[in-house]
């Protein structure tokens, strides 16, 4: 009885008392989830998570409201862009069956063509212009201090604001001379392109060099390259 016993002990292995289900969570999980949350972009991100437009926690109420409107400017430049590009690939596309199947050419095809380029150019100039992505200088804003660099941007938004005045100067200067000498209407809507794109320059410019001082008035350091609106 003794040799059976010990050999049905061996047998069978010893039963293990169940875990407590009422014991708490496991807090490390916890505390990862946590830092995940707080390693994720939110709002108070300038940056955000691709890039993406997100809040400057150092603004104050005049770079609020201005960012507010810049943005939504520069998402209407966008949709222009875009709309213009579609233009362009249609009525290439048209053209070109056009003329290989059917041996027709459309005169009006090559005029919005040539203007939706040139708008391309002009409101992309914008638009880059918006994202400060056109005069930028890093090799020399590298090697500044932060209130260097906000110098260096307010010397930059002034001469874009210079140069950009004079280009929409003269481009208003040119539609004049179209109305005036009767040109053809897409020749003038074409024209105005110049215009618009530089008179947009400088509204943007104008908000980056009222926000640039704004901070420095305060004494806060505005974020390096705020191409992130």
């Amino acid at each position: 009885m003794l040799r059976l016993s010990q050999s049905s002990r061996l047998a069978y292995p010893p039963v293990v008392a169940p875990e407590d289900d009422s014991r708490p969570p496991d807090e490390g999980a916890d505390a990862k989830l946590d830092t995940a949350a707080s390693a994720a972009p939110g709002d108070d991100d300038p940056i955000g998570a691709h890039g993406a437009a997100g809040t400057f926690p150092d603004d104050g109420g005049l770079a609020r409201g201005l960012r507010k409107v810049d943005r939504v400017f520069g998402f209407t430049e966008q949709v222009v862009l875009v709309s213009l590009l579609a233009a362009v690939v249609l009525t290439a596309t048209l053209q070109t069956v056009a003329e290989k199947a059917f041996g027709t050419s459309y005169l009006w095809s090559f005029e919005v063509i040539r203007g939706s380029v040139l708008g391309i150019a002009m409101i992309g100039a914008a638009f880059a212009t918006y994202q400060q992505r056109n005069l930028a200088m890093d090799l020399v804003s590298r090697r500044l201090a932060p209130r260097g660099r906000m110098m260096l941007r307010i010397v930059l938004a002034l001469i874009t604001i210079f140069i950009a005045g004079v280009f929409t100067y003269g481009g208003l200067r040119f539609v004049d001379v179209g109305i005036k000498a009767d040109d053809h209407l897409a020749d003038i809507l074409t024209a105005w392109a110049m215009p618009i794109g530089g008179g947009l320059i400088v509204f943007h410019s104008l908000i980056q060099l009222i926000i640039e001082v704004d901070y420095l008035v305060r004494g806060k350091l505005t974020p390096d390259r705020e191409r992130t609106h």
